[in-house]
């Protein structure tokens, strides 16, 4: 039992070795990629928000003169019957 610890203990002691030298070689790729996701995220996330606010005034602006040219329509179509 106590040979089966001293494993664990070793293999973990190994591990963190392991991770220690991959953080210190690796730390500042992945801290640039970190913030360069984070950017392209957030720019493409304010991209969004502006396409939907281009749609939805453009939307409320069909909306609006959709009745008018409907009304239009009905008029024309009553003066010729």
């Amino acid at each position: 039992m106590l040979k089966i610890y001293k494993y664990f203990f070793y293999s973990l002691k190994c591990y963190n070795k392991v991770y220690q030298v991959l953080s210190y070689s690796y730390i500042k790729q992945v801290q640039i990629s970190f913030v360069l996701c984070i950017v392209a995220n957030f720019s493409w996330f304010c991209y969004g928000i502006k396409a939907m606010i281009s749609f939805s005034t453009w939307s409320a602006k069909q909306f609006i003169t959709e009745p008018k040219s409907v009304s239009i329509h009905s008029i024309n179509n009553d003066k010729l019957l």
